[in-house]
């Protein structure tokens, strides 16, 4: 979408929100003192407001004595005045290790804590003391209010802040927080009374004046606001919060200039907090420098995720820059605390559209014309919903509404002569266009506009006068051409049609446009020479056009000519070396073509000058993966994923590549991210599960794989799973369960085999077999599954059945030599003279294999050379001693050849060291053959 458009969807929102922002309490050479010196120069700073001077004395004592009690507690009430509750209570706590045992240390670690919102904490440390224990009994009572505050009990806050005003009506800091509460309750005049009562007292409040700057932003008083706010920063010992308030006001009444100059005095005083980054994206937002922007806010949001309005900025800067799935996960989030804000809801219904979720885009704007029918960005969008789903006439009746609010925009003018014009009504488009022409009558742009629009609605006559028109009035635009050439072909005047392109080519020789629509007329009526011809001439005439090199890349990549394209890919690259669509597809290409290392080539220096570009960093990190460099393409994920945080995709990417390097702990943590982000995210949990069994935690990968069984994209791989880890359990009958759920999921060949190994291991072998057969019925092609039940089978003596998917396993794969082995053993044992040629098949395939050079020694005692048979079965022995069924076979070929005795021997020797083998019944009945 246009900068223009964006700034229309959100500027009405910039001024609300920072009128109803939550603010946060912010976060040499030397001579040689002593040690009292410097505790005593650090106090002098101190006294004449050199807060910073005075903060390096006490450290620079610290760094010669850490355990410098007295500078320790200092420390931390001055990192306490400043603003700085963390720092303070770290000083706190180590001057309590060190013996500090001053009882009013429990009011300043008090006071710290409630500066880090730990107001529950605070509440049940204060009750357990009674004011009076402390020699500032008011400010006891002050601290207790603010802590009841914070965990909304105002009523109990208001008990405290009046005994507190007992002890001194005029305490300017109770006045103010009880003013705080009053404003909270909504009684603002109330408020104003008490806050004027303060500042009456002590004209230097800064929190009185900051509430008072609050109220006046509240209400809209930008200027007065801006006044406060200056006073807050005369009389704070910290202004930070008031220059960050001042220039959130100033960026309200679009101030531009003295908001910088507020930002600057913020990145002095606060360069890290979020609050700072948080003003800078406000003005990147505004420079619209979006990149910067969401650089800004992503900042502010690491260090406050919870801070609303920088989720909004986010969003919209992320909008800007086509980062659909960001701008909806921050707008989403916004809107979660913010349900009524108008601005979110349209922008986020604009995101919706344009990621086509048409239905949650209409949701969206309805909420906003709810409240305020008359919202004009909300109608221009509801209007766009209706014209999505083909609805017209309610998309006209939209714009009408628009254009009454409006009369004066062109824009709204503008969509409404499209709307009439979708709908039919060409008259009224027209006279829309006419009334737009004579508000801007120089604006040629609009009678193409009007040209384009007739094209869209197919009123080729119509389009095709006008553009003659322009045409006659402007004889050397070779964009009108082309958009005659468009209204030609509708007309069905082909040749018309085409010279209205070549005359655009005439006008302007490297017109792509012109280029790219007559070369696919060429393609589709001459051929692929012809359309390569004008191509190749358009380039000729504009070699240095990357839009016409990458064109020609993706014509040859269509052509199945991918040569080709990477060398125009290249040439685009070399046209425009600061150009990045040409190097990330040529780096996509090279990915392809297996080539890893070229692509990295391809975007060397890419990565440094383009760090913050999401494609660039893509691309590269696959090209490093790829390549082997783990590392490095962990580092690029890393970067990645600080640009899309919510992406989880991205996080799955650096936990494969994470584990890839074997930095296991890594890739955990990143697959949590990933499930943080979706929780039924496949691949994040089919990966983790994996890790899990890795790493030897089998119950928490049992866990993962019931989560994978509960969603439609997982259910099957999860019962596999679940089935895969109750078979490493010898838990067969479940494994055969789980693997039967899995198969009814998703059909496989590999749950197909497991199920059948895990029941013939749970005893099952009928029920094994018969479910095999019928998976192989309705999967005749499942040849693996097929060969794996075949074997089984011919282990098991079951020559008939393995004969049958031997067969047809040898008409699929005629030069496997163990297939053809197998069904040559199944032959010979039948009697079936083809066991000898498909044995010789095998042999000529696998010459060296013993098996199978046993299975044709075989066929050759029976159907060949009896020679022959012996002397390849005497190599298989000497190969495979171990094999009884071989040692078997040599006595048999012994035997034949007329060599009993030596048979009789072989035979002993077998039978006395063999156990079990399929064939020692034969053996044994020749041994008593020969012997009698």
């Amino acid at each position: 979408m246009e900068q223009k458009h964006l700034t229309k969807y959100v500027r009405l929102a910039i001024a609300g929100l920072l009128v109803s922002g939550t603010v946060w309490l912010a976060g040499c050479g030397q001579t040689s003192y002593t040690e009292e010196e410097r505790l005593e120069r650090a106090r002098d700073y101190l006294a004449t407001g050199e807060v910073r001077a005075g903060i390096i004395e006490y450290r620079n004592l610290l760094q010669e004595n850490p355990d410098h009690v007295d500078a320790r507690w200092e420390l931390g009430r001055v990192h306490l005045e400043m603003g700085e509750p963390a720092a303070a209570l770290s000083e706190f706590r180590r001057a309590h290790s060190l013996g500090w045992d001053d009882p009013e240390s429990v009011i300043y670690m008090a006071r710290a804590r409630l500066m880090q919102g730990e107001f529950q904490t605070v509440r049940a440390q204060l009750q357990a003391h009674e004011a009076d224990e402390f020699d500032d009994p008011l400010g006891f009572h002050l601290l207790l209010a603010r802590a009841h505050l914070g965990v909304n009990d105002p009523e109990a806050a208001v008990a405290e802040l009046e005994a507190a005003l007992e002890l001194d009506p005029a305490h300017a800091p109770s006045l103010t927080t009880l003013a705080q509460v009053r404003a909270q309750q909504g009684d603002i005049d109330r408020a104003k009374a008490l806050l004027a009562e303060a500042l009456a007292e002590d004209p230097r409040h800064a929190p009185a004046w900051s509430l008072s700057g609050d109220i006046h932003r509240s209400e809209g008083n930008l200027e007065e606001a801006v006044e406060a706010y200056t006073r807050v920063i005369e009389s704070a010992s910290n202004p930070y919060m008031g220059h960050f308030n001042r220039a959130l006001t100033q960026v309200g009444l679009q101030s531009w200039e003295e908001a910088r100059e507020d930002l600057g005095v913020l990145k002095e005083l606060g360069p890290d907090l979020p609050s700072t980054s948080y003003i800078s994206g406000l003005l990147s937002f505004h420079d619209q420098d979006h990149r910067a922007a969401v650089r800004s806010m992503e900042e502010t949001l690491r260090g406050n995720p919870d801070y609303l309005p920088a989720r909004f900025f986010a969003g919209a800067s992320h909008f800007a820059l086509g980062n659909i799935q960001q701008a909806d996960t921050h707008l989403s989030r916004f809107l979660r605390g913010n349900p009524e804000s108008a601005a979110a809801n349209r922008l986020l219904a604009a995101v919706r559209m344009q990621s086509g979720q048409v239905d949650d885009a209409e949701a969206l704007l309805r909420r906003v014309l709810a409240e305020d029918e008359a919202d004009r960005v909300a109608l221009e969008l509801m209007a766009g919903v209706h014209a999505s789903r083909g609805d017209t006439q309610a998309s006209i009746d939209l714009m009408r509404q628009r254009v009454d609010l409006d009369p004066d925009s062109l824009e709204a003018r503008m969509n409404l002569a499209r709307a009439l014009m979708q709908g039919g009504d060409r008259v009224g488009g027209l006279r829309e266009l006419e009334a737009i022409s004579e508000m801007t009558p120089e604006a040629e742009g609009l009678e193409l506009a009007g040209v384009v629009r007739m094209l869209e609605e197919r009123q080729f006559e119509q389009a095709l006068s006008k553009a003659d028109d322009f045409a006659e009035k402007n004889p050397d635009a070779p964009s009108i051409q082309n958009l005659r050439a468009i209204a030609l072909f509708g007309l069905g005047r082909t040749e018309d049609g085409v010279a209205a392109f070549e005359e655009a080519r005439r006008l302007d020789p490297g017109n792509v446009t012109a280029t790219r629509n007559l070369a696919m007329l060429k393609l589709r009526m001459e051929g692929v020479d012809e359309a390569r011809q004008v191509m190749e001439s358009g380039l000729e005439a504009n070699p240095e056009s990357m839009r016409l090199l990458m064109l020609m890349a993706e014509f040859e990549v269509e052509q199945g000519e991918p040569a080709e394209a990477g060398q125009y890919l290249q040439r685009a690259v070399d046209a425009d070396s600061d150009a990045l669509e040409p190097r990330i597809v040529l780096a996509r290409y090279r990915l392809q073509t297996g080539e890893p290392e070229a692509a990295l080539r391809v975007l060397e220096g890419v990565g440094e000058q383009h760090g913050d570009n999401a494609a660039v960093l893509e691309v590269l990190s696959m090209a490093q993966v790829s390549a082997g460099r783990l590392d490095q393409g962990i580092t690029t994920l890393r970067r990645l994923a600080e640009l899309r945080p919510d992406s989880p995709e991205v996080h799955f990417r650096l936990a494969v590549a994470q584990g890839q390097a074997e930095r296991l702990s890594e890739a955990r943590r990143s697959l949590e991210r990933v499930l943080e982000r979706d929780e039924n995210h496949a691949g994040g949990l089919l990966t983790l599960a994996r890790l899990e069994r890795q790493e030897g935690r089998e119950e928490q990968a049992l866990t993962l794989a019931k989560r994978m069984q509960d969603l439609d994209a997982t259910r099957a791989v999860g019962h596999l799973m679940e089935g895969d880890i109750r078979a490493a359990r010898e838990d067969y009958t479940e494994a055969a369960r789980a693997y039967e759920s899995s198969y009814q999921a998703q059909v496989s060949s590999e749950v197909a085999m497991k199920r059948f190994e895990v029941k013939r291991r749970a005893g099952d072998e009928a029920g094994a077999r018969e479910q095999m057969r019928a998976h192989l019925e309705n999967f005749p092609e499942d040849h693996q599954s097929r060969m794996m039940l075949a074997t089984v089978v011919l282990s098991a003596g079951d020559l008939a059945a393995a004969r049958e998917d031997y067969e047809i396993l040898v008409e699929r794969f005629p030069e496997n030599p163990i297939v053809l082995n197998n069904l040559s053993y199944i032959y010979q044992r039948q009697g079936d003279e083809r066991s000898l040629e498909l044995a010789q098949r095998a042999h000529e395939l696998m010459p060296d294999n013993p098996s199978i050079k046993d299975t044709l020694g075989m066929a050759m005692l029976d159907h060949g050379d009896p020679s022959r048979a012996l002397e390849l079965i005497r190599e298989a022995r000497e190969a495979a001693p171990q094999e009884a069924a071989i040692s078997y076979h040599y006595a048999m070929a012994l035997e034949r050849n007329g060599r009993q005795d030596e048979a009789v021997s072989v035979l002993r020797e077998l039978l006395a060291e063999a156990g079990e083998f399929t064939e020692r019944q034969e053996a044994e009945a020749l041994l008593n053959r020969l012997e009698s």
